[in-house]
């Protein structure tokens, strides 16, 4: 009977081992379901272990079988937990070392981020956002609306465009001006669009903006040089897209046509203008020089406005936009009718072959600069969406770009303003005093002044009091306003090579003549180099190849007004240029 009894007893613990062994193994299915031992502590599994092999070695000493199969299954079960949480507390740790939050992404986005519930009330942000504003955290960012940061006439802008987001449940890109923490009015390109919650439900807006103050800038003076140079630009130049509209024109070809102004011709075709009997042979002309992608020089002969019939030799190229798509022609025809009776037809279509590749590179030339700068500003805004689409990629100097962009952007335009002007009087040798008129020298310096690219610390630097006098000369007012550009031009690099310096500008008159005087506070102009200042192609920048065609431009330009330009200097402290106008003009 006792043996029975031990039996069933030995039976009933062999079957409680068994079952405690058991009892791990939905332990590591767990673990192996999850990837992850969170919940798993390690230190009460392996003194499940220890307990294990503390019985086994009693067993053995005991000889007892059962306690050694039993317990030997439990720790080869309660291992397989131990070695599994290891492995994926050590993976997980390594991972999560790797992660970054969506937190930590939004605050390293450039430009800026913000999000408002319906109200307008302020929810989050990037630094860049409560930091250009003046606010001095997150938190007193957080429950503002744009009426306690921006003026009345800002705030009310910017939530009209908010709420037509929120009202018409779409996407809207808007410019935006703003003023900043420093006072400094920004303009910002925003991109905004509904903030929706689980249940798609509108619950405010999100917005990213990007400042585009100095790439608007410079579009604005790029049009502006481009339409004050083929203003000037001589010969009949004009555009016109693949049907034959006029887009442009320069004032000799409005004024052929009968027009005062530019503008009013645009919108045309030949067969609506004083030549509209050569009409036919223009446009076949146009559609060849289209076909072919070829420039093509012809004689033509039109009719003018006032009757005149003349005859042109006009180069002709293809007009083509950014994709290197062919969309108008472009054309450039010069007045041969007194010419050919001194020259042969042979001799003109020679000279007019020669500037066909000019004639094709200024096709190309207008297109490209009038896209420049808006091709930059939307550069800008793919980058930062490219940015915002790959939340992993952070590129902290693309403020530093954007600045670097819009500078050389205005030194470009300024360039290509002063060279074309020069060139153009340079290589007449005259200017026409015929269309000089009454210019008042405080307007002009003014104008000057504002259309000049300076920068907001250059700015600082000249002083010039317009209400101290004034006096009229007779000139031509843009001529004079690039004496102005030199002058401002050197001034500006000399303080920048010296580190040092200030610009002061003043008017003084007499019984004798009128004067301007400018005066940079830099580092003077050495003797030896006071010698041919004003010669053409003299020049002091040592660190560029310059043509050194400004001090002979204006030179040029003062003796036309009958007056002329002198300059004094002290070495390593100033220099004075002085513009002396005739006293009555």
């Amino acid at each position: 009977m006792v043996n029975i009894f031990d039996k069933i007893i030995e039976l009933i613990f062999s079957l409680a081992l068994f079952m405690n062994a058991m009892l791990f193994i939905p332990q590591a299915l767990r673990i192996l379901r999850k990837k992850a031992a969170e919940e798993i502590s390690l230190i009460t599994f392996a003194g499940f272990l220890l307990m294990q092999l503390a019985a086994v070695f009693y067993g053995v000493i005991k000889h007892d079988l059962i306690l050694i199969i039993g317990y030997a299954l439990s720790m080869l079960t309660c291992g397989i937990v131990v070695v599994l949480a290891m492995v994926y507390n050590h993976r997980n740790k390594t991972n999560h070392q790797n992660k970054i939050s969506l937190e930590e992404i939004i605050e390293q986005l450039p430009g800026h981020v913000y999000w408002k519930d319906r109200d307008g009330v302020m929810l989050g942000c990037n630094t860049n956002n409560w930091k250009d504003f003046g606010l001095n955290s997150l938190d007193e960012f957080r429950g503002k609306t744009d009426h306690d940061i921006f003026s009345q006439e800002e705030a009310d802008k910017v939530r009209q465009v908010d709420v037509s987001v929120m009202q018409e449940r779409k996407l809207r890109i808007a410019e935006e001006l703003l003023t900043a923490g420093d006072g400094q009015q920004i303009l910002y390109l925003s991109h905004k669009m509904p903030l929706l919650n689980k249940q798609r439900e509108i619950v405010g807006i999100l917005g990213t903006s990007v400042d585009i103050t100095h790439a608007r800038q410079t579009e604005i003076d790029r049009l502006e040089t481009l339409e004050n140079i083929l203003a000037i630009m001589p010969g009949h130049v004009y555009w016109k897209d693949k049907d034959g509209v006029i887009a442009g024109c320069n004032d000799n070809q409005a004024k052929s046509a009968g027009f005062t102004l530019r503008k009013d011709i645009i919108g045309k075709t030949d067969y609506d203008l004083p030549w509209r009997e050569q009409a036919d042979q223009l446009r076949k002309v146009d559609l060849q020089v289209m076909s072919t992608g070829i420039p093509y020089v012809i004689e033509e002969a039109s009719t003018l406005a006032d009757g005149t019939e003349a005859t042109f030799l006009s180069t002709k190229a293809p007009l083509c936009n950014h994709y290197g798509e062919i969309t108008g022609i472009v054309g450039i025809s010069l007045d041969i009718t007194h010419r050919k009776q001194i020259a042969t037809l042979t001799q003109e279509k020679a000279a007019a072959e020669q500037n066909a590749v000019a004639m094709s590179m200024l096709a190309g030339s207008i297109v490209h600069e009038l896209r420049t700068p808006i091709m930059s500003v939307d550069m800008c805004v793919k980058f930062l969406r490219k940015q915002q689409a790959q939340l992993q990629t952070y590129v902290p100097k693309l403020p530093e770009v954007l600045d670097n962009a819009s500078d050389s952007l205005k030194d470009m335009s300024y360039v290509v303003d002063m060279l074309l002007v020069k060139l153009k009087n340079l290589a007449e040798g005259k200017l026409d005093a015929a269309a000089f008129r009454p210019c008042s020298m405080v307007t002009t310096i003014n104008e000057a002044l504002h259309e000049y690219p300076l920068r907001a610390k250059q700015r600082a630097l000249i002083h010039w009091n317009p209400n101290e006098c004034d006096f009229t000369y007779a000139g031509e007012l843009a001529l004079t306003k690039h004496i102005f550009f030199n002058l401002i031009k050197n001034a500006l690099r000399f303080i920048k090579e010296a580190d040092k310096g200030e610009i002061f500008i003043r008017l003084e008159s007499d019984a004798k003549e009128n004067r301007v005087v400018f005066r940079d506070t830099a580092k003077g102009i050495e003797p030896n180099e006071m010698v041919g200042l004003f010669a053409a192609f003299a020049t002091t920048d040592t660190s560029h190849h310059g043509a050194g065609l400004g001090l002979a431009f204006c030179k040029l330009v003062m003796h036309s007004y009958g007056g002329s330009v002198s300059c004094s200097s002290e070495s390593g402290q100033w220099a004075e240029f002085v513009l002396h106008f005739p006293s009555g003009k």
